[in-house]
């Protein structure tokens, strides 16, 4: 279970690269740059949620976890007012780098029902 944990994050990064160099290639900057943002928020809160649950079942302790979960909402709204002021983002892509972990999420399933049909 930990793996599958671990893969949906690296899912996550290489989905806003994939993301990311896509639109860049496609001469798209302000997209680009706007799925990079928006995943890198989706991937630090992916993160930030693992270790929030991790800490719940094994009842852990800690002082700054509750403050990187609720910096992360206050990251995500500066960065969608610093969309808005600028013409240089694109909302869209920032709202689609924040949908990547569910992406991730079809993505390991997919793997992981290939690797069961092969039997491995």
């Amino acid at each position: 279970m930990e793996k599958i944990i671990e893969r949906i994050g690296y899912w996550t990064l290489a989905l806003t690269l994939l993301g990311s160099g896509v639109a860049a290639g496609l001469g798209r900057w302000p997209f680009a740059l706007s799925v990079f943002m928006g995943g890198g928020a989706a991937w630090l809160g992916y993160k930030a949620h693992v270790q929030l649950v991790d800490r719940a079942i094994f009842q852990q302790k800690s002082r700054w976890l509750k403050a990187k979960f609720f910096l992360r909402y206050g990251l995500i709204i500066l960065a969608v007012y610093g969309i808005i002021r600028s013409s240089y983002f694109d909302p869209a892509g920032f709202f689609a780098g924040l949908l990547l972990p569910a992406a991730a999420i079809v993505a390991e399933s997919i793997w992981f029902l290939f690797k069961g049909f092969r039997g491995t």
